[in-house]
């Protein structure tokens, strides 16, 4: 079963027609909880709870159940039903923790985040790297905490740390930019991102190479770097070459881009 959807932090959803939980029944081992998450990748969340109801009355895996629960409702953006939810798998948990402890409390502390909870998310962060002192992901998730909670410097130990442990992840390097620059600290950012390009390895992608020159805004040499990324078939550099060529004021051109960009994702499902 997946794990670290937390990272998503569920962005606004659109709302949806909500069906019930057709198909769920005890055909198997975990069989409503498996058809229940099944059902959260497809933004059915009130269906993926009445499969998660079933699969307590068919006796599966009780913490997987609280589990998918919390997921549910945290789409629904019922945060302290989630909160109540993911307390439950704790509590039939055992005393030693194990991974799957690890990854509810990513999401309780994303729960308590979205319910303006920040120190208290903020606690289970510290609690994780307390156990776990290399979680790259706790030491950006806290850092980001930390920055909204005005403490400029100790959110830059958490991100510089978290860069540290995990320095060609340019994911999270673009994620520490955007919160960076949210707050105020652009130039902070940038430097981040220069020194990304400064130490990159050769294996490093003109993908990765043209995102990160577009969120410095060298917006010319990110268009050479992400044409060439898309033309050799990486579907992602589409989306950032419109936004670089709409930065550089070719509108028509970008709206071009984007148009194709949408029509492969559409042809990928």
């Amino acid at each position: 079963m997946k794990k670290k959807k937390w990272m998503k932090l569920f962005p606004v959803l659109l709302l949806l027609v909500l069906v019930g939980c057709t198909g769920c029944g005890s055909k198997g081992e975990n069989e409503n909880i498996e058809q229940g998450m099944a059902l959260i990748e497809e933004l059915d969340y009130e269906g993926a709870l009445a499969c998660f109801e079933q699969a307590l009355v068919s006796g599966e895996d009780t913490r997987e159940v609280y589990r998918g629960q919390g997921i549910a409702y945290m789409g629904l953006t019922q945060y302290d039903k989630a909160i109540e939810s993911f307390g439950n798998c704790f509590a039939v948990s055992s005393s030693i923790p194990n991974e799957l402890d690890y990854d509810v409390n990513y999401y309780l502390a994303v729960a308590h985040y979205k319910n303006g909870e920040l120190q208290k998310a903020k606690e289970i962060y510290d609690a994780i790297l307390d156990l776990k002192p290399k979680e790259k992901d706790a030491y950006y998730m806290r850092g980001s905490i930390l920055l909204e909670l005005g403490n400029y410097e100790e959110a830059k130990l958490d991100f510089d740390k978290a860069l540290e442990l995990d320095p060609e992840n340019y994911d999270q390097l673009v994620a520490i930019f955007q919160v960076l620059d949210k707050f105020g600290y652009r130039e902070i950012g940038h430097g981040y991102l220069q020194q990304a390009i400064d130490n990159a390895p050769k294996t490093i992608s003109n993908f990765d190479k043209g995102r990160i020159y577009f969120y410095m805004e060298d917006f010319e040499v990110a268009r050479n770097y992400l044409e060439q990324a898309r033309d050799a078939g990486d579907a992602q550099a589409a989306y950032y070459l419109g936004k670089t060529w709409e930065a550089l004021g070719e509108y028509n051109y970008a709206a071009s881009v984007y148009n194709s960009y949408i029509r492969n994702r559409a042809n990928l499902r």
